[in-house]
């Protein structure tokens, strides 16, 4: 989990992402209490992904609108 914005350009390893199927979401949304809210559980394992819909590689398009 990252925190923050920043005008620099962030960078990080596709393969990785990848790898450990792992997301990249944003929003400017919420208060520090709330962020926190989430942020501890997720900490301790609490937090699990959950996965309802899955695509092939050449539905990518698809899924980013949906």
């Amino acid at each position: 989990m990252i925190v923050g914005v920043n005008k620099d350009p962030v960078y990080f390893n596709p393969i990785t992402l990848t790898m450990k199927e792992a997301s990249i979401a944003g929003s400017f949304v919420g208060t520090k209490y709330e962020l926190q809210m989430l942020v501890d559980p997720a900490m301790v394992g609490k937090l699990k992904g959950v996965v309802n819909t899955k695509y092939r590689l050449d539905q990518v398009n698809e899924a980013l609108t949906a």
